[in-house]
């Protein structure tokens, strides 16, 4: 319990006794023997654990993706390397963060552990290898040969030498006491692993297999065994593993390159990431974002573990083959126990969820297209309907909760429903190239807005099923993501990754176009007197417009840029237009950017206030008089890596909803604690 729930103990002590104890498993023996006696006001009404899960740890810091990870030769400590430009060493035991390295000033692609676990090797993109005191995160050394990316570093058995190869195919061998020289240079295609099979023997993995030795000049070997997916070698040199394009696993000979065994897969996955555990009795193999453990004495898959929101990059085993640590793109470590089996998941699985803007129903949508529409209080289900089952469907309610829309970037029909009764209202046939991306209702629910894949904007009218207009909008990259109708109905603001803008509503002529900040937007709101637009975009910026005078002027004026640095899962603004509320808490418009419709500055705050969940698993009561408190921290396993507001994660105002990475829906009702003014921390 203590390493499942570490993070809570850390920080907030008496989370042991009031909130723990709810997320333990129900088969467990602690919750069996304290669940009756815990009375934490919170309740999970869907989606509690039945028994442990196999992932028994998630590292999480980073700010960038995950490249590549490494277990000290003892076990203890898991070192990682990412594109936040840093290095960091983690217990294995408890999942706390022991160390930040810094100094790169690129990705790390890769990092290693020395022998004797004294020191780390870790090389970046930049064509530097920096070495660090693992005890003290002090760098002791660097080597800055390479003019290209480094792609692997590797240390030999007996330590004595450092191998790293770049992106250009160079393989340098350099000593640590010495990293200012190569001890040997050699030259392949590419270096897509890179591995020490002896004291003075490297292997290196391109299109074909090569093999050096320190002491000569030349490579000394050299095999064509066919195209390489991924590769691993044991850590005796007798076998290796590559994976193929048809998603083959082929066991070799490592002494001399003969072929072993074959095991081919229907259908056929690419398997990105390769390790073998030191012992050589386990392959564990990643392909998107699941890993797989096979025997490799019998050839059978033993285990899946999923949980990942993004592509795995790495793989590695515990020195003691009891774990498997798996790093990815979406900024996490995972630990798995190898000696427990994931439970199966049910299909059909869910997929996405979204609360109506006034807190009334939520819907769900499953992996085979089924929607089910249930009532806030209750969770009863009000009506279910079944529509397409692409994966990037969005759910859009209007504002006055009056229709559910359902919209996918791989279907150009908008489907409409009548959110009450299930009815279906009406398809709208949009001429969409590949589908569409937004949907916005006006206030009134009268008429709909949709921007599609490609850049093009259509007004629908609801009443005569009728589209009004049909409009280009002048981006560059051809994709607008957001779209909102402003309040008055006039006007229509969008956004896409290089550019936003406005387009009139009546006749659907753009009016004025200004340049974004080329990242993904994630919310796109418009105060209540139309002359402000709030545009998030991911990993925390967030802008505000003055968009008063855009008629007249055809410009928009940027007042206000905050970068918070944590992805933003929603914004809007927040007590009287003074405020812009995010997950990660109230950030202030500075008085002289405030649209005219703010309050006055001398009225107390609101005592309005709503539940957040937080990018590191809090959830967080924002707003308020008491301003921001802890409510509970939530395991990985009943939350999502990244929360993406009315996608996969939706809240109430006392009610957090969520889809987790494996498709489960979490539904948590804050209600009691609540009213009980409970702060368990």
């Amino acid at each position: 319990m203590i390493r499942e729930f570490y993070p809570t103990i850390s920080v907030a002590s008496l989370q042991l006794h009031h909130h723990i104890v709810l997320f333990l498993p129900i088969e467990s023996r602690l919750s069996q023997v304290y669940g009756a006696q815990c009375r934490p006001g919170i309740d999970i009404k869907a989606g509690r654990e039945q028994q442990w899960s196999p992932c028994v740890r998630v590292l999480e810091g980073h700010t960038g993706e995950c490249y590549s990870i490494a277990f000290s030769p003892d076990g203890e400590q898991l070192v990682s390397g990412s594109g936040d430009r840093t290095v960091r060493s983690w217990n294995v035991q408890t999942g706390a963060l022991l160390q930040v390295m810094m100094g790169h000033n690129s990705l790390i692609h890769s990092v290693a552990f020395s022998p004797d676990g004294v020191l780390i090797a870790s090389g970046s993109y930049n064509g530097e290898v920096r070495i660090w005191d693992a005890a003290t995160a002090l760098q002791v050394g660097m080597y800055t040969r390479h003019s290209n990316a480094i792609k692997h570093v590797a240390f030999s058995a007996d330590g004595r030498y450092i191998a790293s190869g770049d992106n250009h195919g160079h393989v340098h061998v350099w000593s640590t006491e010495a990293p200012h020289r190569p001890v040997k240079e050699f030259q392949v295609e590419w270096v897509r692993s890179l591995e020490w099979i002896g004291p003075t023997r490297l292997v290196a993995v391109s299109r074909k297999v090569t093999v050096c030795e320190v002491g000569s000049d030349f490579p000394i070997e050299e095999y064509d065994i066919g195209y390489i997916a991924a590769f691993t070698v044991a850590t005796d040199g007798k076998i290796a593993v590559s994976s193929n394009r048809q998603g083959s696993f082929i066991i070799w000979d490592a002494r001399k390159w003969t072929k072993q065994w074959m095991t081919r897969y229907s259908p056929p996955q690419k398997f990105t990431s390769l390790a073998l555990s030191p012992d050589s009795s386990l392959l564990a193999a990643s392909s998107a974002v699941s890993c797989g453990v096979w025997d490799v004495r019998t050839k059978k898959q033993i285990r899946q573990f999923t949980g990942h929101a993004d592509n795995i990059r790495a793989l590695q085993f515990s020195p003691d083959c009891s774990l498997l640590a798996s790093a990815s793109w979406d900024k996490t470590i995972r630990l798995w126990e190898i000696a427990v089996a994931e439970s199966p998941r049910k299909d059909p699985f869910t997929t996405g969820v979204a609360a109506s803007p006034l807190g009334t129903v939520f819907a769900t949508r499953s992996s085979d297209g089924t929607i089910d529409v249930r009532a806030v209080e209750s969770d009863q289900v009000a009506w279910t309907s079944r529509v397409s089952n692409e994966s990037s469907q969005r759910m859009v309610m209007s504002p006055d909760d009056k229709f559910l829309a359902i919209c996918t970037v791989e279907d150009s029909e908008v489907p409409i429903f009548d959110l009450w009764s299930g009815r279906l209202h009406t398809v709208l046939q949009s001429n969409a190239r590949r589908g569409v991306r937004d949907v916005s209702f006006r206030s009134d629910s009268r008429q709909v807005a949709l921007v599609q894949d490609w850049g093009e904007a259509e007004l629908w009218d609801l009443d005569t099923r009728v589209r009004m207009w049909k409009s280009d909008l002048p981006c560059e990259d051809r994709t607008g993501n957001r779209v909102a109708f402003s309040p008055q109905h006039d006007l229509i603001a969008w956004s896409g990754r290089s550019q936003s803008g406005l387009v009139d509503a009546i006749s659907g002529e753009y009016g004025i176009t200004w340049d974004s900040v080329h990242k993904t937007p994630t919310n796109l709101k418009w105060s209540s007197d139309e002359t402000r637009l709030l545009i998030g975009y991911e990993y925390g910026n967030v802008r505000l417009y003055d968009v008063a005078s855009a008629r007249s002027t055809g410009q928009a004026y940027l007042l206000f840029i905050y970068d918070a640095k944590h992805y933003k899962t929603s914004l809007s603004f927040f007590d009287g237009h003074r405020y812009i509320l995010t997950d990660h808490g109230l950030i202030c418009i500075p008085p002289q950017h405030r649209p005219p419709c703010a309050t006055d500055a001398r009225v107390l705050h609101c005592s309005e206030t709503m539940p957040r969940l937080r990018d590191d698993g809090w959830i967080w009561l924002v707003g308020g008089e008491k301003g921001e408190q802890r409510v509970c921290w939530l395991p990985p396993a009943y939350r999502c890596a990244r929360p993406r507001l009315n996608e996969n994660i939706a809240i109430s105002r006392s009610k957090v909803m969520l889809v987790t990475d494996t498709g489960h829906f979490i539904s948590i009702d804050l209600k009691r604690w609540l009213e009980n003014g409970d702060t368990g921390s």
